[in-house]
């Protein structure tokens, strides 16, 4: 009877450890695919905003490029309104001198703004930047010498780079 008695309790034993073992392994493996599964979405999130970050990064380089180009369009424009006024038949000495010192301003406006963003986002436009100040130098050394032929036609080709600059400012602004 004792015998039979040590046997069922090492049978009540070993059915009990099977079921806390086939319960750990069970439990031990779901714990494991949960693990798993945290560490694919916290993987997938890093991701996702990574791609947030870098999306809304070259969001904000689009404005600023936008509103550079905007700036750069407005400084030619002002400049190409200046020198218009001077070319205008019709005035008199003290508008013309008026006219000068606008020119001279809007020409000092465009070489601040092409200086102040003379980074490699502008790298694009240093061939009109390095072309308008060659040209603005020579008008200057032309209107100084009192030669009026040469300035009119440095003037002329100076408007014609603002336009050329106008229009490939514009294509960039466009295609934003």
């Amino acid at each position: 009877m004792k015998t039979e008695i040590i046997r069922i309790i090492l049978d009540i034993s070993l059915i009990i450890i099977a079921i806390y073992v086939f319960v750990i392994k069970n439990y031990l493996i779901e714990k494991g695919k949960n693990l798993a599964t945290k560490e694919d979405i916290k993987e997938i999130t890093d991701k996702i905003e990574s791609v947030k970050y870098e999306y809304l990064k070259k969001q904000n380089i689009d404005k600023l490029e936008l509103e550079l180009n905007q700036k750069l369009y407005n400084a030619l424009n002002a400049l190409n309104d200046s020198f218009m006024q001077i070319g205008k038949l019709s005035q008199t000495k003290q508008n013309t001198e008026k006219s000068w010192a606008v020119f001279s301003e809007k020409t000092a406006d465009l070489e601040i703004l092409l200086r102040n963003h003379n980074s490699t986002y502008f790298e694009k436009y240093k061939y009109y930047g390095v072309l308008i100040e060659n040209k603005l130098n020579a008008l200057t050394t032309a209107v100084n010498s009192i030669n009026q032929t040469q300035s009119l036609k440095i003037g002329n080709e100076i408007l014609n780079i603002i336009e050329e600059f106008k229009l490939e400012i514009y294509k960039t602004i466009k295609n934003n």
